[in-house]
């Protein structure tokens, strides 16, 4: 046999190994350097779901063109039910609290329109992503889309809504604040959305939390200041009032669309706790977005 050959054959058989060491150690280095941590998966999730807005606008303009599909008025006999009920409560109810219709009744109106658009998104939003669950498994599309599309949803039929106060506007010479309507609906669209992931991954874990909430809403609008006024509650009581978040949002629509003076504690409260939830919403997507396929 030549010596070279046992030469070659001696220095390859003394440095492959070491060769291989290094090269899985660099492979590991480099699988360690590139994996992303959580926080900033999830953010990636987020960004990703807010840059397909197309893909978010098209699906609940679609929802609702389904949901109506082949009847003549479409989402506007759900406008004519809301119409109904907000000018019978509104006669109604203000002789019953002793308040001038003309003051009630765009009142009521605002603050039924507000709660709708926030009751329907949540209790939509809690089967959020388990009503997805065909596109989660096998569709490689940022969570946070189902979310967006939700929302999407929930606004386009509470614009359809607004033609309900229409006459009350018109009768009663009411001037809708549009700068604050459209900085209102903007932050409580980023609510519904930074809340929402958090509400549609507790639905997908506890199936039985959509029932609950069902229930909790009902007791919801008894508790906010929607047929009733909050300086109608004397003394400490009123502080129950001040710990319902559904309060700020409420009474900032209201006022935007029935062009009441907003308080400031509606602003306040209502960016305060759409930064707490976004604050809190980023730790625990972070934190639980992988197991979201396992949960649907």
């Amino acid at each position: 046999m030549p010596v070279g050959f046992l030469t070659r054959s001696t220095s390859f058989a003394r440095f492959a190994p070491m060769e291989k060491v290094e090269s899985t150690r660099d492979a590991l280095s480099a699988s360690y350097a590139v994996a992303p941590s959580p926080v900033r998966e999830g953010m990636a999730d987020v960004y990703g779901g807010l840059k397909k807005w197309r893909v978010w606008l098209l699906l609940g303009r679609l929802d609702v063109l389904l949901r109506y599909r082949r009847s003549r008025l479409g989402p506007f006999w759900i406008t004519i039910s809301m119409a109904v009920m907000i000018y019978g409560m509104g006669f109604v109810y203000g002789r019953i609290v002793k308040i001038p219709p003309s003051e009630y009744i765009p009142y009521i109106s605002g603050g039924m329109l507000a709660w709708s658009l926030l009751s329907v998104t949540l209790t939509e939003l809690i089967n959020g992503f388990t009503d997805a669950r065909s596109f989660i498994l096998q569709v490689n599309m940022p969570y946070s889309i189902h979310v967006l599309r939700i929302v999407v949803r929930n606004l386009i039929v509470f614009a359809h809504h607004i033609v309900a106060i229409i006459p009350m506007l018109i009768l009663f010479r009411c001037i809708p604040n549009v700068p604050l309507l459209v900085f209102a609906l903007l932050v409580t669209g980023c609510a519904m959305f930074c809340f929402g992931i958090l509400f549609a991954m507790s639905g997908a874990r506890f199936r039985d939390l959509h029932p609950i909430v069902t229930s909790l809403l009902q007791l919801g609008f008894l508790l906010t200041p929607i047929v009733w006024k909050a300086d109608m509650i004397p003394g400490r009581v009123a502080l129950t009032v001040y710990i319902n978040p559904f309060y700020y949002f409420t009474d900032m629509l209201r006022s935007a669309l029935a062009g009441f003076p907003c308080p400031a504690i509606a602003v306040k409260g209502s960016l305060l706790i759409t930064c707490g939830g976004a604050a809190l919403m980023v730790w625990l997507f972070s934190r639980f977005k992988r197991r979201i396929p396992l949960w649907v």
